[in-house]
């Protein structure tokens, strides 16, 4: 299992931390390993970098938990995923699951800017 710990692995990090979360912004590491197939100890790193962004806090031994900057951001970061992938899979008829794969691939090269555009444009995939 690789280390994921670059600027897009973040966002990764976030976004599936913001996925798993309950109604009170906990997660399990255990739970987000699971989901992005990597080891314990690189969502500990993970963890460790986002929280000194101020998007979690964590205690030894206890869940990980988003603060409001992080379901922000997390919430964001989701959307911007949704939005490709919808445009994916209902202006071009790409199969759904190959619309997952280039979704996750495309929403990391997008500038804010753009990301902005292409929701005024084809909406957000929420609509």
């Amino acid at each position: 299992m690789t280390e994921k710990t670059d600027s897009s692995s973040l966002e990764d990090y976030l976004r599936t931390l913001y996925g798993l979360a309950d109604a009170d912004g906990r997660v399990r590491a255990v739970d987000v390993a699971r989901a992005l197939k990597v080891s314990k100890p690189s969502v500990h790193r993970a963890v460790n970098l986002l929280a000194a962004q101020g998007y979690v806090t964590a205690d030894p031994y206890a869940p990980i938990v988003l603060t409001e900057a992080g379901r922000k951001r997390g919430q964001a970061l989701q959307l911007r995923y949704d939005t490709i992938e919808h445009f994916l899979v209902n202006e071009l008829g790409v199969d759904p699951a190959t619309a997952a794969e280039d979704a996750h691939g495309i929403e990391h090269a997008l500038s804010p800017d753009t990301t902005e555009r292409w929701m005024e444009r084809f909406g957000t995939g929420a609509d």
